[in-house]
């Protein structure tokens, strides 16, 4: 089964950051309430740690068990959220049945994953690697979808 990339094109009138955040959030609630494991690959340490702390209080209704990679039993979570230089000191994506990727680059290993969101910033240079992105899975025949977020 070939994987799926979704690319999420953000509004140009939007601060890039938050609107990546509040897609982030929705795809994460959309999984738990499917019952599907999934990763949120973050750019960094620094930005797991945020989103962590955003999980805890959105949504604001209800609460979406997750944990950051390593931190205790990261298996009996559905959403691990995991940062680009745990990737790099050799750890792998355990959920990989969704895998949202806020780093901005090419997954390795990305034909092992089913599904994968992916962004389009307003942002020139930052629009441009996506585009390379884009076209490197759309080369290695992954399913694509396009949405204007």
């Amino acid at each position: 089964m070939a994987t799926k990339v979704t690319f999420h094109e953000l509004l140009a009138s939007a601060d890039d950051n938050e609107a990546i955040l509040a897609i982030a959030v929705r795809l994460v609630e959309e999984a738990f309430d499917a019952k599907i494991y999934a990763t949120l690959l973050c750019s960094s340490q620094m930005q797991a740690e945020s989103i962590d702390e955003l999980l805890w209080q959105k949504p604001v209704n209800r609460f979406i068990p997750h944990a950051l990679e390593g931190e205790g039993d990261d298996k009996a979570v559905p959403i691990v959220l995991m940062w680009k230089d745990q990737l790099n000191e050799g750890r792998r994506i355990k959920n990989r049945r969704l895998v949202i990727n806020l780093t901005m680059e090419i997954l390795q290993d990305f034909h092992r994953i089913e599904n994968i969101h992916d962004f389009v910033p307003t942002e020139t240079e930052q629009k441009a690697l996506a585009r390379t992105r884009y076209a490197t899975y759309k080369n290695a025949q992954c399913s694509m979808a396009f949405n204007k977020a």
